[in-house]
């Protein structure tokens, strides 16, 4: 069977657990957000079948180990547990669009900081694998996070006992007035290692001034260009990752223009091993797939195997979604696209 495990307060203002030392995480407002959780959940996808069974995921679960990996939508891309976009002074803030995907059927939780004329709190029950919209709106005029957890239910499994966890996932709404250029970024990064994320920004110049505030840190570097890039190094800016969700902001310089610059880092336990990069064979109209031996569902675009291994039949004419989830919290996304091939977010 599926065993049920609920935090007694999903709106807890730290995420501890037998699996985990993770810190608070801070308020939206002071430029970091925190993600509330409902901990361990239900988990399931599309509906299931005899002989269908769950896989155990051996690795530390996902929000335990702070690693954000629900899957969403927002200002017309995809992300993979957490998201980074901007909107215009006074904008609306409904051109965001946030969509939310849910498993088999369950419930997401959202919680926001935007003041909007939506609801800061909202929990939604969902069926049939939806995306699940959350409605932001009224005008924006302040840089503001949303969070959200999925807790999908999962039918009992016979002779199996299981305990699930949910997926929870981040998204954080620059807000600019017009005209003023931007550049936004997402790492994933291990907690108190030394990154290996860099930023390159293209610089005509011989160097500029780089400004970084947040995360604990204020970083200002003067840095040279190397064949017009301009190179930031994590390692330089933030050397010491926080195991949290935090938000640097900054700016460098193009001439006399600034170019304001948001970093969004997701510091997450150094056990906490990411779902790999599948196996992919393609033959005519066939793919094959060979996951992690941890993963319980793959899914391409609405076609499903309860397993770590499928094959499906596949159209290399057109665009796919490869979606591979295990019961730990963990995801890998795999978008096909005829002109590029794939693209991994993990």
């Amino acid at each position: 069977m599926v065993k049920h495990i609920e935090s007694p307060n999903p709106f807890r203002t730290a995420r501890k657990s037998e699996h985990s030392s993770a810190e608070p995480r801070p308020n939206a407002a002071r430029t970091t957000f925190r993600a509330f959780g409902l901990g361990l959940a239900l988990f399931g996808l599309f509906g299931f079948g005899c002989g269908q069974t769950l896989h155990r995921d051996v690795v530390e679960p996902a929000m335990a180990a702070n690693y954000l990996s629900s899957e969403f939508t927002a200002c017309g891309q995809n992300f993979n547990g957490m998201g980074i976009c901007t909107v215009q002074s006074g904008q609306d803030f409904s051109s965001v669009m946030l969509s939310v995907q849910g498993y088999y059927q369950g419930t997401i939780r959202f919680v926001t900081d935007c003041v909007t004329n939506a609801s800061s709190v909202d929990s939604v029950v969902y069926t049939n694998n939806e995306s699940v919209p959350f409605g932001l709106s009224g005008p924006a005029y302040a840089s503001c996070g949303v969070s959200f957890v999925v807790s999908p239910q999962y039918p009992n499994q016979k002779n199996q006992k299981f305990v699930i966890n949910s997926f929870e996932g981040q998204l954080y709404i620059r807000v600019l007035p017009g005209g003023i250029p931007w550049k936004g970024f997402v790492n994933k990064v291990v907690a108190g290692a030394n990154p290996t994320e860099t930023l390159q920004l293209p610089l005509a110049g011989p160097s500029s001034e780089v400004l970084f505030e947040g995360c604990g840190i204020k970083f200002d570097q003067v840095l040279p260009t190397i064949n017009g890039i301009l190179y930031v190094p994590l390692s330089t800016v933030l050397p010491g990752v926080p195991q949290q969700a935090c938000v640097m902001s900054g700016a460098y310089w193009v001439g006399p223009d600034a170019v304001r610059l948001t970093w969004f880092i997701d510091g997450y336990d150094p056990k906490f091993i990411p779902l790999p990069v599948p196996s992919l064979i393609q033959s005519g109209s066939s793919l094959a797939v060979q996951a992690d031996d941890n993963t319980s569902v793959i899914a391409l675009d609405s076609s499903y195997v309860v397993n770590n291994a499928a094959k499906f039949k596949f159209d290399p004419k057109v665009a796919h979604t490869l979606r591979l989830l295990t019961i730990g919290g963990r995801t890998a996304m795999g978008y096909f696209v005829p002109s590029s091939g794939w693209t991994w977010h993990l």
